[in-house]
């Protein structure tokens, strides 16, 4: 009898069953029915991938799979040319499937959910045609005709088991191929199928020897054993032969419960004998499916299959390795948000009548819950940035994490909750490094979508999808989670969420091992790096944070300037509070910020988290001040002969301390004013050093301009003159009390062989650096008895006589001396007079004015 025969009479008795196996939410998706699928497309036929090859898209920020299927038969709709509307009975066309995610050299995308076809799968596309702009490449086979998508990603193709002579995709089993599905297909299109090429379930895929004994497995050891992290499955029984091409070990399909089972990479086989083989659990980005909790079997390399297993092999969790080149490479999560992990930005666009992610407050209040769930469970440094936002909407591999509701001009396909993208590089290293996660929701109210943004989970209702509950299973697919099987449909990385119900809980007990699987992930990650990256830093949020921060500059010469202040928190803030210093604030966790006027500004963050809080304040961390004045003449260094190796290698002063390579690597001037220098005290006095490199012995001259003029060769501004030395030279440098305070002034250090003219010096083998240095007043206090001399610098703290710009701290005094007088060689200092009530007095003589306090007794 033939298949179209067997088909009719079977049509006629009434068999139009397909079975169904599960009605749930599948990987954060509802289930579009058969009919609704098929109404939607614009081509369905039966067909075979024969080839897949990846593409960029034009601005090569997402990665596509080009599928080329070779077409058996067409249910609805007509082939484009070259056989147009009229197909020719055994003629072989090909057509060309378009599916998200691919690997191209060092880069891979990887999406969940998405249709993820593997070579010589078989089964009826559901499609329409592809027209997504900025995508141009893909097959240059010109004998394939027309590009298309899946209806619906993944529920777009009914994929055939063509050892069980069945069909199913992820929410419906078709036991029997000809009734279940094309009798299904024909009722709703009304139309018969058109034949390309003969092809009947019933003669293909069967094994080639029918005499050999199938494989048959006594046992396995462990009973569980997690898939993706290199564990091994050790399987022991009788008959499985010489390992071949096709010799495998088929596992349950957790991202449809066990409807089907899949065969994963030959990779995963470590070894084969006629005994026992041992092999790797697959995951879903080597084999493109996830393997689930449940019986097992074993394959010969002639097709043969051997019955199930009586007992399950028990998959707690899968996690990513990667089959790149043949072998199965790591992955890693690393550092991108400068404080050891990554931050997501809310998505703000409106376009395309998109909605804004940042100003739905319900669902960025789940959202951050669900992170936090995956931040103190398994110490996941993934935060989320809720005051600063993005305009982008589409979640594209660009350095930047986003969260983003699906807007009109790029529509999740049907069924899609949510969707999560992960973007990894390689630079060979045996590591695949994750550097960019984004998650994508449907709009509220599209696609029969009705979000419960809720927080007690008893309150759902029956029809609405928990929020939540999608977010923390998308954000699982980040964390790089794959699918689980479990009695308990609710847990989290199950493949099925119903309406009506929540699953907001990380389980950790039995066969459901969410925590587990995710502490693999990050504890893996923050021991290993590659390819120059810095591994992920987990986070302990057990705890309250401790504030930390630093910025790209604390210093900018000019009377405004922007600087960039970056998070370094600790055990993971969930808000942060600035305070510039400038009558500014935000609320961003690193924020810029532009300081509009000259100061010194203190600048503090307080960080949150659940724990508590906690406030850093730096005093004076952000110094805006205008440059030094302008020198009145440059340094002239046409003569230079860098051949002698000379010039200058260190130069120290205060908290200055500059060291230099060789100096013949050094360029002859160089300017550190706006970025290196000194804070001096006046009145008091400084070792200067400075160290000349090369062979031949160098003078040094140091100028300070200390009256702001520029001239810098006024009367006390050449601070050394140092003989023709080699090596580190040093002397004192007296800090004028009359030098100009608070600001900045320029010092310029000179060295050059034989001789030198002065600061406007013609160099000849020596070099020239310019540094800042600014002068201020302080405090200083009485050390000495009340009898002795105040004009003795070892009398005063710091051992500096007072001038006319320091606050003196005196004692009491309860022995009256005789009229004291502060005075001292070479310094513009003042008799000083203080009346302590007690007959003993301080007197002061003098231009200017001393800020005098007493203590009391």
């Amino acid at each position: 009898m033939s298949l179209k025969s067997l088909f009719q009479m079977l049509l006629c008795v009434g068999i139009l069953t397909a079975y169904v196996y599960d009605v749930s939410a599948q990987c954060t998706q509802k289930p579009v029915t058969l009919q609704k699928r098929l109404q939607s497309a614009n081509l369905v036929v039966e067909g075979k991938v024969l080839s897949k090859s990846c593409f960029f898209n034009d601005q090569q920020t997402l990665i596509y799979t080009s599928n080329i299927i070779e077409v058996y038969k067409v249910f609805k709709g007509h082939l484009p040319a070259p056989s147009g509307p009229d197909q020719i009975k055994g003629q072989s066309q090909t057509i060309e499937v378009i599916t998200l995610g691919g690997t191209i050299a060092n880069r891979m995308h990887v999406i969940e959910p998405s249709l993820k076809l593997q070579t010589n799968s078989v089964g009826v596309f559901i499609l329409k045609r592809y027209a997504l702009k900025g995508v141009t490449g893909g097959t240059t086979n010109k004998k394939v005709t027309g590009r298309y998508e899946a209806i619906a990603s993944n529920q777009g193709f009914v994929k055939y088991n063509l050892a069980q002579k069945s069909a199913s995709d992820i929410y419906h089993a078709y036991p029997l191929v000809p009734v279940d599905l094309y009798s299904n297909i024909q009722g709703i299109t009304g139309q018969s199928y058109q034949e390309l090429k003969s092809f009947n379930i019933y003669t293909v895929g069967n094994p080639t020897s029918g005499n050999r004994a199938p494989p048959a497995i006594s046992g396995f050891t462990p009973d569980t054993v997690p898939g993706g992290n290199f564990d091994t499955l050790t399987i022991n029984g009788t008959d499985f032969g010489t390992q071949g091409p096709n010799s495998n070990v088929g596992f349950m399909n957790a991202d449809d419960d066990g409807a089907t089972y899949f065969y994963g990479d030959v990779e995963h086989i470590t070894s084969w004998s006629n005994t026992q083989i041992k092999v790797l659990v697959p995951n879903r980005v080597s084999a493109g499916v996830t393997a689930g909790t449940g019986p097992i079997r074993v394959r010969h390399d002639d097709l043969t299959e051997g019955a199930f297993t009586t007992d399950s092999v028990k998959i707690p969790w899968t996690t990513s390795n990667i089959l790149s080149g043949g072998v199965l490479n790591t992955q890693s999560f690393v550092e991108t948000n400068c404080h050891g992990g990554y931050t997501y930005l809310c998505s703000n666009s409106t376009a395309n009548n998109g909605v804004s992610f940042r100003d739905d407050a319900p669902a960025l209040a789940r959202f951050i819950s669900a992170l936090s769930n995956w931040q103190c469970n398994v110490g996941w440094n993934a935060t989320i940035d809720t005051s600063r936002t993005t305009s982008l909407q589409d979640p594209i591999d660009d350095g930047i994490d986003i969260v983003s509701y699906d807007h009109d001009g790029n529509v999740l396909p049907g069924g899609v909750l949510g969707r999560a993208s992960t973007f990894f590089s390689n630079c060979g290293a045996g590591t695949w490094n994750i550097v960019g996660i984004d998650i994508r929701f449907k709009r509220d109210g599209t696609d029969g979508v009705d979000w419960y943004y809720g927080s007690n989970p008893l309150s759902i209702g029956g029809s609405e999808d928990d929020f939540e509950s999608v977010a923390l299973h998308e954000l699982g697919h980040n964390v790089q989670l794959g699918h689980i099987r479990a009695l308990n449909k609710s847990a989290v990385m199950h493949y099925a969420l119903t309406s009506g119900t929540t699953s907001r809980v990380l389980k950790n007990s039995g066969i459901v091992k969410d925590i587990d699987g995710g502490n693999f992930t990050v504890d893996t990650s923050a021991i290993f790096s590659a390819c120059s990256k810095t591994g992920m830093t987990e986070i302990d949020c057990s705890a309250a944070p401790t504030a930390g921060f630093k910025a790209d500059k604390t210093v900018i010469c000019g009377s405004s300037g922007t600087i960039q202040f970056i998070d370094e928190s600790t055990n993971a803030p969930t808000s942060w509070s600035w305070n510039f210093g400038d009558g500014s604030s935000s609320l961003s966790q690193s924020p810029s910020h532009n300081y509009t006027a000259k100061g010194c500004y203190t600048v503090t963050l307080g960080a949150v988290n659940g724990n508590g809080g906690d406030t850093l304040t730096k005093k004076g961390f952000i110094l805006i001040h205008d440059a030094p004045t302008a020198a009145s003449c440059d340094v002239d260094s046409v003569g230079h002969n860098p051949a002698f190796n000379v010039g200058i290698t260190l130069v120290s002063l205060g908290d200055l301390h500059r060291t230099s390579g060789t100096s013949f690597t050094d360029p002859v001037f160089q300017s550190f004013v706006c970025t290196q220098g000194t804070g001096l005290i006046a009145g008091r006095d400084y070792t200067l050093k400075v160290n000349t490199g090369g062979t031949n012995p160098e003078r040094v001259h140091v100028y300070i301009d200390w009256n702001k003029n520029g001239v810098m060769n006024d009367p006390g501004e050449l601070v050394f003159n140092s003989p023709s030395t080699l090596g580190l030279v040093s002397t004192t440098v007296s800090v004028p009390c009359d030098a100009v305070k608070d600001t900045f002034l320029r010092m310029r250090v000179i060295s050059d062989f034989p001789a030198i003219s002065g600061p406007c010096e013609n160099i000849d083998n020596g070099q020239c650096e310019e540094f800042t240095v600014k002068v201020s007043c302080d405090s200083l206090w009485w050390t000495g008895a009340t009898d002795t001399d105040w004009g003795t610098e070892n009398n005063w703290g710091d051992s500096v006589v007072p001038c006319e710009c320091h606050t003196v701290l005196i004692p009491n005094p309860t022995v009256a001396p005789n009229q004291p007088v502060i005075s001292t060689a070479g310094r513009k200092c003042y008799e000083l007079v203080l009346d302590t009530g007690q007959g003993a007095e301080l007197q002061v003589t003098g231009v200017g004015t001393l800020d005098i306090y007493k203590e009391d007794p």
